[in-house]
């Protein structure tokens, strides 16, 4: 498979997001020309995400940290019996409740406010 992947010149959906966070942590200058291009991150399903996913979104977060995160730490495999499998050391839901903390702490307004409770 992936002696194909080369001979084709071709990527799956894991190569995109581990060559792109590779190259974001490489080229520091080619970062910044998207952080400053996505000033505003949205992500949906967060607790969905996976190690790979995180890091792309902590990266392009970058040090405005300007990131909505929407999530349902009860969905967040292995929270209920029987559910298996997803996100890889990554621990979304931890992350969901920092994101909120976060924001709260940093006083974002009353719509964050609304979002938490």
């Amino acid at each position: 498979y992936i002696a194909k992947k080369q001979v084709t010149n071709s990527m799956d959906f894991d190569d995109l997001l581990v060559l792109t966070v590779r190259l974001f942590e490489d080229f520091p200058d080619v970062l910044e020309i998207y952080q400053r291009r996505f000033k505003h991150i949205l992500v949906d399903e967060y607790q969905d995400t996976n190690s790979v996913q995180g890091r792309m979104i902590d990266l392009l977060a970058g040090k405005d940290n300007s990131l909505m995160a929407v999530g349902d730490d009860a969905q967040h495999p292995g929270t209920k019996v029987g559910q298996s499998g997803g996100n890889q050391g990554h621990d979304s839901s931890a992350n969901i409740r920092s994101v909120l903390l976060t924001a709260l702490q940093n006083d974002s307004g009353p719509q964050t406010t609304r979002a938490a409770e």
